[in-house]
């Protein structure tokens, strides 16, 4: 496994733990920006770990939504 494969499944592992974990805000920053970067790395490449980069790029943006919903639903009323 190359260091390109294992970028990948780190991706999606932080994704994961950013989605299971309602407050890994900061994982999920972490997914997304180490996504972003993979998949511009590997434009011109056939590779097929770029589907468990999208996943983990996913997840890492529906946690921040859930994040941001719960935050304003949340938050006090003056």
């Amino acid at each position: 496994m190359n260091l390109k494969n294992s970028t990948a499944i780190a991706v999606l592992l932080l994704g994961t733990l950013s989605f299971f974990n309602l407050f890994g805000f900061d994982k999920a920053i972490i997914s997304i920006l180490i996504g972003v970067v993979y998949l511009k790395e590997s434009v011109g490449d056939d590779n097929r770990y770029k589907y468990l980069v999208y996943s983990g790029i996913g997840l890492g943006i529906i946690s921040i939504l859930i994040l941001t919903v719960i935050f304003f639903s949340k938050s006090p009323k003056f």
